[in-house]
């Protein structure tokens, strides 16, 4: 019997598929808890050579340094009135979760959002560079098509801005953001945007700001709003702000969209203990579409943006469910099948022995009427795991005494039947 591999086998494959993911991306989150994470970090500056960019005013760059593999990144602004120090507790949270922190300054403390904007947009061209800077400790170690931007105050307002000039910015994070007059013209953007704001902030009010920011962005834009309870315009706070559910909120937002990390997307869905408020349209299963990615296998999905190892490929082998068969593999019109065979229930009809049966020590197969034929004597454990093969004309002993007690099924095959036999190894 065949059964179809988009349905039986596939589903088989999805089940195991999903129960690993479970268990890495448990392991995945919790490691998103620690402060500071788990790599070692360091720092650069514009002593270090990296490039002066004219639309800001001095930069730190903080980065892992004890990570292997491509790195994400981000610039982050700090608000009105606000030194780059603001913002500097971000870089070595971040970074030693393993994210590329960049904080920069303002040409002046009072500039507009507009200005942070371009600071943002100039400071990503910098931290860009870092890739190709054959002397910097991020050369070749940085994934220049995942960058995000962020600030706080008139800074997260600049974010939103920049997002909107550069549509491959792959997320925002606005920190207690200001920006006035916002509206969907102004806010017409595509990059996942996360708002974090303040109960208590009296001058970036929420009602004013935040919220009309989360409201006028499009609803087809991921976007998420957490108003921190009795939280006031800190800039300081930093990833401590709401006993550390910030800093675990834009981790988790950074991690999902910069890295298309779909195990970090369920976490961003619970609502924290210190919100006052807590809103968004996030539905992981829409942005984060698992499947087979690779367009010469059999169960291969157009939709699908993040391989989940289901892949299964003709010439594999496979169970067809139909015990009348032999060698089952992925066939050419991606079906599974086997070889038929005969099964023979009545073993004694050859004069085919099997003793003793239980056994312990030794199992003996007197091959009875197939002596003189080249018989295949295979042993399968209760997992259907092959343990035992050999070809004989005559009768054989298979010593079992190693073999794990259980049920084992026999099979002998010869060139045109195949007899298959349960025994009893104890």
């Amino acid at each position: 019997m065949r059964l179809l591999l988009s349905t039986a086998l596939a589903c088989l494959i999805s089940v195991s598929v999903v129960g690993q993911v479970s268990n890495e991306c448990d392991s995945l989150v919790q490691i998103t808890m620690l402060n500071p994470g788990p790599f070692n970090v360091s720092s650069i500056d514009e002593a270090d050579n990296i490039r002066n960019g004219p639309d800001y005013a001095g930069a730190t760059i903080y980065y892992p340094t004890n990570t292997s593999g491509i790195l994400s990144s981000i610039v982050l602004a700090p608000g009105f009135m606000n030194l780059e120090s603001t913002l500097q507790n971000w870089g070595p949270f971040l970074s030693s979760h393993g994210i590329v922190t960049m904080t920069i300054g303002t040409n002046a403390l009072t500039d507009t959002p507009n200005q942070r904007k371009e600071a943002l947009l100039d400071a990503l061209i910098t931290l860009k560079a870092e890739q190709d800077r054959v002397a910097s400790p991020l050369y070749n170690s940085l994934d220049t098509n995942s960058v995000s931007v962020g600030g706080f105050s008139m800074g997260g307002g600049g974010a939103q801005l920049a997002a909107v000039s550069d549509s491959t910015i792959k997320a925002v994070i606005a920190l207690y953001p200001y920006l006035s007059n916002a509206s969907e013209e102004i806010l017409d953007h595509n990059s996942p945007l996360l708002i974090i704001s303040g109960e208590l902030d009296f001058i970036a009010v929420p009602t004013q700001h935040a919220n009309i920011h989360y409201h006028v962005t499009p609803y087809s834009t991921p976007k998420q709003r957490y108003e921190i309870q009795y939280a006031i315009h800190d800039p300081l706070s930093g990833p401590n702000g709401g006993n550390g559910e910030a800093g675990m909120k834009v981790l988790l937002w950074l991690k999902s969209f910069l890295t298309d990390g779909p195990c970090y997307c369920p976490p961003l869905l619970t609502i924290p203990a210190t919100a006052s408020d807590f809103i968004h349209n996030i539905v992981c299963e829409d942005l984060f579409i698992q499947g087979c990615t690779n367009n010469q296998a059999c169960n291969y999905s157009e939709l699908a943006e993040i391989d989940n190892d289901s892949c299964f490929f003709i010439g594999e082998p496979c169970d067809d469910g139909d015990p009348n068969t032999l060698d089952d593999e992925i066939q050419e019109d991606c079906e599974c099948a086997g070889t038929p065979h005969t099964i023979v229930n009545e073993l004694e009809a050859l004069s085919v022995l099997i003793y003793p049966n239980p056994a312990s020590n030794n199992l003996t197969i007197d091959l009875g009427d197939l002596t003189g034929l080249n018989t295949t004597i295979k042993l399968y454990d209760s997992s259907s795991k092959l343990v035992f093969e050999k070809q004989s004309t005559s009768t054989l002993t298979i010593d079992v005494s190693s073999f794990a007690k259980g049920l084992y099924t026999l099979e002998l095959s010869t060139s045109d039947k195949a007899l298959r036999s349960q025994v009893v190894i104890e």
